[in-house]
């Protein structure tokens, strides 16, 4: 008979943190194209405390990478194509194109 042993603790976390550490920055994306269709206003609000982190990240990044890639992510799924993005002063605002 072969034992099946059930994941233990170490494997839930695991799995935990890499769905964790994948799932959060992909999920720009579509949260920034449903605010799109749901608001017209433009305040960042929500968007911009929750994914504030990744937006702070991509301002910073001196080779544009990733600057690149949630101007396009965020902007692919709305109406007016805008992207969260920090202005001069660190305030989250909408760029449009």
């Amino acid at each position: 008979m072969v034992s099946r042993k059930k994941p233990g603790v170490g494997f839930w976390a695991t799995v935990v943190v890499v769905v964790a550490l994948i799932g959060y920055p992909l999920s720009i994306g579509p949260a920034c194209w449903l605010d799109g269709w749901l608001h017209d206003d433009a305040e960042v609000g929500i968007i911009g405390r929750i994914y504030y982190p990744i937006i702070w990240v991509a301002s910073v990044d001196p080779s544009d990478l990733t600057w690149s890639f949630v101007e396009r992510y965020s902007g692919v799924g709305r109406r007016d194509r805008a992207w969260p993005a920090l202005d001069l002063h660190g305030e989250l605002v909408w760029c449009c194109p």
